[in-house]
């Protein structure tokens, strides 16, 4: 199998300085689609499936590497089972407070325990996936166990709590173990500023093609760039269909209806993509045109190897990608403020809306404190289709995970 992810040397980030900005390539095919101000501009971007981003391979920067597992929790009620006729009734209570569910887990990890019942609590017992593991009889309920124990995937972990009575009560959460999380070193020469060249910006128009035209249009085409060290974009070769990705992964017939992340790149994982001039994109000709099977054999020489997640909060990691030549890819809570953006506009504060958007990070200047971001509205919208987000801010809007490509 090969390499997800190029080993990452201090020399790859070292600055490419004729990349001034998040360059717009000339190419000699027309810009078309290109939205005006007075033009709709649609979303598109829905949640990533919850088992796909446990088992998704996990990039984090050293000085996160720490708390990268610690993810939000969902709330899991307490089962309670195992009640006595008469006598002492009342089951004890259990929680299992670190980790938290649908974590990702790796190496030996501290799961912790509470208990509490009306008389007393006789002991408390770690069960994985059925098989108990250990048994404590007095608190604080703190049980070490071994993720590495187990095969990648996901995984059930059980507290339960056993009062003098018989009573019980458990509280089960699942965690994904994953291996493959890579820690980067600790970035000492990371450039103040690094920007991506990026094919010409366009307009998905009237269809919610956002997450295709962040992924399929914009990270793939960028992504093959520099993988061919091409000095242009070319609409047959380096520029990818957003319309062969958005219609076979929407999630209804509907041409509003949107896409998630991840099912697109699982689509350029197993299928591929096409250049854009295999599958030209355009949102008046209906979203249920397939490929033919003659384009599906040209999707499948432009494969990805896979993809990975970051948190949006490790800055580091994200700009080790950008100066590593990876684009990111994310999902942000749209509102009227960056909607509305324009030359000059750096997104640092909330509005109101709330409509899920997919974009691509292309770049980032500390003295604006702030990341680049290419759009899919055209060069109507924001700074000839781009804007900028605030590194602060960005992770109250954005997806608790981000994403980059594979080789």
């Amino acid at each position: 199998m090969k390499n997800l992810i190029r080993p990452l040397s201090m020399s790859a980030l070292v600055v490419v300085t004729f990349l001034a900005a998040c360059k717009k390539e000339v190419s000699n095919q027309s810009n078309e689609n290109q939205a005006e101000p007075s033009q709709v501009r649609l979303s598109g971007a829905i949640d990533d499936p919850q088992a796909v981003v446990i088992k998704t391979p996990f990039i984090v920067s050293s000085n996160l590497s720490k708390t990268a597992g610690k993810v939000s929790s969902y709330s899991i009620a307490p089962l309670l089972k195992g009640r006595p006729t008469k006598g002492d009734i009342t089951a004890p209570t259990a929680k299992i407070t670190s980790p938290g569910n649908s974590t990702t887990a790796s190496g030996i990890i501290t799961i912790a325990a509470e208990a509490t019942d009306n008389v007393g609590i006789a002991s408390v017992k770690l069960v994985v996936d059925g098989v108990t593991k250990d048994s404590l009889k007095t608190a604080p309920y703190n049980f070490s166990w071994n993720a590495s124990s187990v095969a990648d995937g996901t995984h059930t972990i059980t507290a339960i709590a056993r009062d003098a009575a018989g009573n019980t009560g458990s509280y089960t959460i699942t965690v994904a173990v994953n291996t493959t999380i890579t820690v980067l070193p600790p970035a000492t020469t990371l450039p103040s500023s690094y920007m991506l060249a990026t094919p010409p910006v366009k307009a998905q128009g009237n269809e919610g093609s956002c997450v295709a035209f962040a992924t399929a249009y914009a990270a793939r085409s960028i992504e093959q760039y520099y993988r061919s060290n091409a000095t242009g974009f070319d609409y047959a070769t380096n520029v990818f269909s957003p319309e062969y990705v958005y219609n076979q992964t929407k999630i209804a017939s509907d041409c509003g209806s949107g896409t998630a992340i991840t099912l697109t790149l699982d689509l350029m994982k197993n299928k591929g993509v096409t250049p854009w001039t295999i599958m030209p994109y355009s949102d008046v000709n209906g979203c249920s045109l397939f490929p033919t099977s003659t384009d599906d054999a040209v999707a499948a020489g432009y494969k990805i190897g896979g993809y990975s997640k970051l948190l949006n909060t490790d800055k580091t990691a994200i700009k080790t990608m950008l100066v590593a030549n990876h684009p990111v890819i994310i999902s942000v809570i749209l509102d009227d403020k960056i909607s509305n953006a324009g030359p000059g506009f750096i997104w640092n504060s909330a509005g109101t809306g709330n409509i899920g958007h997919g974009m691509i990070i292309c770049g980032y200047d500390d003295s604006k404190n702030a990341y680049k971001v290419m759009n899919s509205w055209g060069t109507g919208w924001g700074d000839a289709g781009f804007t900028w987000i605030d590194y602060d801010f960005f992770p109250t809007r954005a997806g608790y995970y981000v994403y980059v490509m594979n080789y």
